[in-house]
């Protein structure tokens, strides 16, 4: 009787261990299927082809708004190149100027080692084109810095004045709102073309700014070589002042990015802070650049989120402040978020890991392009260069 109830004992445990051991490779297989099946759907062409047509760009419903866009004489239409010889200049931030560049090599698919170290966008498009490009980037302005810069916001002097080339006199300078007007460098230049700084166009002519904020503005007539014998001229109140890189960049090819620092309160008022860079430029030929924030980190914008309202993920198609550009510029509007997270890394040699797959289906810009959470390296700035560059071809305006 003990035998049989040792027995019987033995043939319950070896049941149970096999149970434990079925059990334990139920556990273990499902959790390989598991990871399979999310591995196959983080692969690169499930990921394109979740973005890449209209159908997946899904419009929260308090964006809607985004689409109203404001009353204007642009419509985004593309005009034929005319063929004329330009410049090209980019008006910006520190996105534009190149915050972050620095060493970078990459090999290229002939299998050369390209060196593309301290390389902006702007200084790629140079390269790529062979355009002379000026680099308008200034780090930290908002949208209204930079088209008073640009000349789409006006300035004018508030008083008239007599003025010659040796003594300078006070002058106030407002704004078309009526704010008074002090700058960094009323050239604005920037600090990658180095001009003379601080002076500025009124009625053709040149004048030097001084003075500071705390003790006012003061004017004078420039002229490269010293006047021995002075020559005064009139300046009636209310003068239009030009801003001496907004007189002089009229009519070159321009390259905007503006509003990732704030100085606008709606989508509406940064499409009239655009257009108004453009129509000052007289020039039909621009190329406007989306922000290059991770959805939900820009400075001006944290409203769109990874996700949808309905929880789709963002991936490459447009978040609401992309889809209003989209909408206002037609096709002189790159989505260069969904660029860099489609191409930026094969632009420079790199393949995407598991994770920069991940990240693309939030709408995430590989860590790998940037030098912080929002600038780039030199490796960023290249692929930028290199999709400004593919636009501009896109448009005729170079080969």
């Amino acid at each position: 009787m003990r035998k049989y109830k040792d027995m019987h004992e033995k043939r319950q445990y070896n049941i149970n261990r096999k149970a434990i051991i079925g059990l334990m490779f139920l556990v273990f297989f499902t959790a390989i299927i598991t990871v399979a099946v999310y591995n196959l759907e983080e692969s690169p062409s499930d990921i394109e082809k979740q973005n890449e047509t209209e159908e997946n760009i899904v419009i929260p419903d308090e964006d809607e708004e985004a689409y109203e866009l404001p009353r204007r004489t642009l419509d985004g239409s593309v005009i034929p190149y005319d063929g004329i010889e330009r410049t090209i200049t980019c008006w910006g931030d520190s996105m534009t100027y190149g915050t972050g560049a620095g060493y970078a090599i990459f090999v290229n698919n002939e299998g050369e080692e390209v060196n593309i170290s301290g390389w902006t966008s702007p200084s790629t498009i140079e390269t790529l084109t062979g355009i002379k490009t000026y680099n308008l980037g200034v780090e930290g302005e908002t949208s209204y810095d930079i088209a008073l810069r640009a000349g789409g916001i006006k300035m004018r002097v508030k008083d008239g004045f007599t003025v010659g080339y040796n003594e300078p006199v006070n002058v106030t300078i407002l704004d078309e709102y009526d704010n008074e007007i002090f700058m960094a460098d009323f050239s604005a230049y920037g600090y990658v073309e180095l001009e003379e700084p601080d002076l500025v166009y009124i009625d053709k002519q040149l004048f030097k700014i001084t003075g500071t904020e705390e003790e006012g503005l003061h004017i004078q007539r420039y002229s490269k070589e010293s006047v021995e014998n002075d020559e005064y001229i009139v300046i009636k109140e209310n003068e239009q002042v030009y801003t001496k890189a907004s007189y002089e960049r009229k009519d070159d090819i321009l390259i905007l990015e503006i509003g990732s620092n704030g100085g606008w309160n709606d989508y509406q008022e940064l499409i009239k802070q655009y257009d108004a860079i453009i129509e000052n430029s007289g020039c039909k030929y621009y190329i406007i650049v989306g922000d290059t924030d991770d959805p939900g980190t820009s400075l001006a914008d944290t409203n769109q989120g990874e996700r949808n309202e309905d929880g789709t993920r963002i991936g490459t198609g447009d978040t609401s402040w992309e889809a209003t550009l989209r909408e206002a510029y037609g096709e002189h509007f790159i989505n260069m978020r969904a660029y860099l997270i489609k191409y930026g890394l094969k632009d420079v040699g790199l393949a995407r890991t598991k994770q920069e797959r991940r990240m693309a289906r939030n709408g995430l810009i590989p860590e790998r392009l940037r030098s912080d959470w929002t600038h780039f390296n030199s490796y960023g700035y290249y692929s930028k260069g290199l999709a400004i560059y593919k636009k501009g071809v896109e448009l005729g305006y170079w080969q």
